[in-house]
């Protein structure tokens, strides 16, 4: 079973044909060159079914659960776009259930590809209000943005991927990482020399990682951060397919799914209780 991933509204799919792609960039392009790969298989002998599910969410869900939520839960989340639409999610063990259909399914299937999705769908508001109700969040709404034309899905591109590398090279793993190169030969033998025989690059980027700082346990300052826009889309998912020829349900029922997920995301301390 070839699990595609999680479909962005970059592309539009008709109903009851999910082959009817319009391609945007080179991300959706990679997904369909690594589909058409399959396909080969396929015509090979390879028993495979592709499976297309729509936005994955739940538990551990970085692009719809994680990250809005840390900014929603600073009030810092702002929905722009289709903010009325279908948000076309499927929770995560609905995704299983439809692997598990596939792995069962009839021969008669193998080559074709299924959407997958929640039969019942929120508002991307509706959404991201359910999580915002009760733990003292508000959810921003901007009407007036627009995306700009040379870059329609990724507002603010530059920033976002400034904002993205500081956060990595800020990051524990990557000081781990750097420790482990420095002290591993050959490659380490450069670096050190230059570490200990120019002290003044050495305090630079002591300053620049932060990691001159006295070890204190206490929370950092608070820093207000930069509000998250989160562009919205409203593609057409249609499962019928799906239903048909897999015996695709889902698993778990809205009510349960998103309950389940705020309660992973209070655990997480990502919204207040």
């Amino acid at each position: 079973v070839y699990v595609r991933g999680d479909m962005d509204g970059r592309f539009q799919i008709s109903a009851e044909e999910p082959d009817s792609y319009k391609w945007a960039d080179y991300y959706d392009g990679d997904k369909r060159r690594a589909e058409d790969e399959v396909q080969k298989g396929v015509t090979r002998g390879l028993p495979a079914v592709i499976l297309r599910p729509a936005r994955v969410y739940g538990p551990f869900s970085r692009t719809f659960i994680t990250r809005p939520l840390q900014f929603l839960g600073r009030s810092q989340f702002v929905l722009a776009g289709a903010v009325d639409a279908p948000a076309s999610m499927v929770y995560v063990d609905n995704v299983v259930g439809a692997i598990i259909r596939a792995l069962e399914c009839d021969p008669s299937v193998v080559g074709e590809a299924f959407l997958i999705s929640d039969p019942d769908q929120l508002s991307w508001r509706e959404f991201y209000e359910y999580f915002a109700a009760g733990s003292g969040a508000t959810l921003r709404i901007d009407r007036e943005f627009a995306p700009s034309q040379t870059d329609e899905r990724a507002p603010g591109l530059v920033r976002r991927w400034g904002t993205g590398l500081k956060e990595v090279v800020m990051s524990p793993e990557f000081r781990g990482l750097a420790k482990k190169c420095v002290q591993t030969d050959p490659i380490g033998v450069w670096p050190r020399r230059l570490w200990e025989d120019v002290p003044t690059f050495r305090r630079r980027v002591q300053k620049m990682l932060r990691i001159d700082d006295a070890v204190v346990y206490r929370p950092a300052p608070v820093v207000a951060p930069s509000p998250l826009l989160f562009w919205t889309e409203a593609p057409a998912v249609n499962i019928d397919k799906a239903r048909r020829r897999l015996g695709y349900e889902p698993l778990v029922g809205q009510a349960r799914a998103m309950e389940l997920t705020r309660q992973w995301a209070q655990y997480a301390r990502l919204i207040a209780k």
